[in-house]
């Protein structure tokens, strides 16, 4: 019998069994697509909905297949592996395909399935390490951040305890050090924000004073990086301690992964709004990934539908006018909401201010990133905070998007891929904040069509601007309202 038709088989059994509280109308189609890609050795790209129901159409496949398979998974969702999906495979299916957890193959000879952190994974990748064995097939769940943990991956780092080193390997100028160390916090302590671009005459002097042979290693990958092309060079402040790290980051990865990852391994890149296509070529652009087989899965119109409220006599959020008139329809939000609201905005005076706002208002329902609000909880976030702990939160019956998510052009890493993009004569609107906000859009909203709940969108550009128009088709399915109830 051949893995496909074990795979349907198997998972048939499963949701016949009625052990599962949902079904996902997809587990037979993805269960088949992954086995033939574990079976064949044909990297595959699936595009799914945000619910984390399909975890079950690639455990299966992994444990069936023969061969080992690498299972590169984030901290929450390897905790949904081990606490929920896989103990409902053991209990219903007989398999005895051992499962691994750590931070290297288990040894030669092995054929299991090792979950680990795609960070450590492609770590060990992109810099030449052999933690991993090349040949055997990977699978990233929520690929969605696969560009952002290879940047990571190859990120050199300063971080506020090498400056000791540096002043103990260079102890003659150990006072000159500390006075640069000094000169930058104060120049950062003034900055409004917790990023800043290391300035090119920065970079320069840096250089020259570290010399061919800076004290530690870190300083010595550092110095080597200041001086590679397509880097940018930033400082990361913390505020509380007054410190900072010095950071290098590639501008873009494609190279790096085209070169050390797909052609040593098939992959099945799994993640949700990866690509408004569903080729995903902008996606796999940026990822180094080549013609690959693509698939994606919508939401179910029927049941993941939510409620998108969408006032037209809002003035640009940029404007002077914004703060008065987002005041009244956050205060009717909040007092009809059913349960959590959760209001997206970026950090920022206005954020301060309607914070302030609001708890006047509201008063200890109010709370910025707060990881526990009580059940009629008003929590002020950033996207990034959003995205990164929504799974912690639960799903608000409310969502209120005060600011569209494109990312934002202070911020050095994302002006310096402009930059970059600018140089090639390319678009840099359409090939990057475009869908980075139309894929945040997405995500945003997902834990919200679980329950069908309450989508407003503040911003007034969705209306008025030209792409408009691709960011509402992002969100369906979806039902317009025109006012409140």
């Amino acid at each position: 019998m051949g893995i496909e038709v074990q795979v349907h088989r198997q998972l048939l059994q499963l949701l016949r069994s009625e052990q599962l509280p949902t079904v996902w109308p997809h587990q037979l189609t993805m269960g088949r697509l992954v086995a033939r890609a574990l079976s064949q050795g044909r990297s595959t790209l699936v595009q799914v909905s945000g619910s984390g129901e399909h975890r079950l159409s690639y455990l299966l496949p992994a444990l069936s297949a023969p061969e080992p398979v690498i299972l590169c998974a984030s901290e929450t969702i390897q905790q949904q592996l081990l606490d929920v999906d896989l103990p409902l495979l053991r209990r219903n299916l007989a398999t005895e395909k051992p499962i691994g957890l750590g931070d290297r193959w288990p040894g030669t000879g092995w054929q299991g399935v090792l979950i680990t952190d795609p960070l450590t994974f492609l770590r060990d990748r992109l810099r030449g390490g052999s933690h991993f064995p090349e040949g055997v097939a990977v699978i990233f769940d929520g690929a969605h951040g696969l560009e952002q943990w290879a940047i990571q991956a190859l990120c050199e780092r300063i971080e506020p305890a090498d400056w000791d080193d540096l002043r103990e390997g260079d102890f003659e100028r150990a006072e000159f050090w500390l006075d640069w160390q000094v000169g930058l916090s104060r120049a950062l302590s003034s900055q409004p924000h917790h990023r800043a671009a290391l300035s090119p005459g920065r970079q320069a002097e840096l250089a020259s004073a570290l010399g061919e042979s800076p004290p530690s290693e870190a300083w010595r990958r550092f110095r080597a990086a200041l001086g590679a092309p397509e880097r940018a060079h930033w400082v990361q402040y913390y505020r509380q301690s007054n410190q900072f790290s010095l950071v290098s980051s590639p501008i873009a990865v494609a190279g790096d992964l085209a070169r050390a990852l797909w052609p040593r391994q098939p992959a099945v890149v799994i993640g949700e709004a990866l690509d408004p296509a569903r080729e995903a070529r902008t996606f796999r652009s940026w990822v180094g990934l080549e013609e690959v087989t693509c698939l994606r899965f919508p939401a179910d119109p029927r049941e993941q539908e939510v409620q998108l409220y969408l006032p037209t006599q809002l003035s640009d959020p940029t404007s002077s006018q914004y703060r008065q008139q987002i005041e009244p329809v956050l205060v009717e939000l909040a007092a009809l909401a059913a349960g959590p609201l959760v209001i997206l905005l970026p950090e920022g005076p206005l954020r301060s201010h309607l914070g302030t706002f609001l708890a006047s208002q509201f008063g200890s329902r109010v709370g910025i990133h707060r990881l526990q609000p009580p059940p009629n909880g008003i929590t002020l976030a950033s996207w990034e905070f959003w995205e990164a702990n929504h799974h912690h939160l639960g799903a608000p019956t409310t969502l209120a998007v005060c600011a569209l998510p494109f990312p934002r052009l202070d911020d050095p890493l994302v002006a310096a891929r402009v930059q970059w993009l600018k140089d090639r004569r390319r678009d840099w609107f359409r090939e990057y904040l475009l869908p980075v906000a139309i894929g945040r859009l997405q995500r945003g909203i997902s834990p919200l069509r679980q329950t069908q709940g309450l989508v407003a969108l503040l911003d007034n550009r969705i209306n008025h601007r030209s792409y408009g128009g691709q960011l509402l088709d992002a969100l369906t399915p979806a039902r317009r309202l025109r006012y409140l109830e």
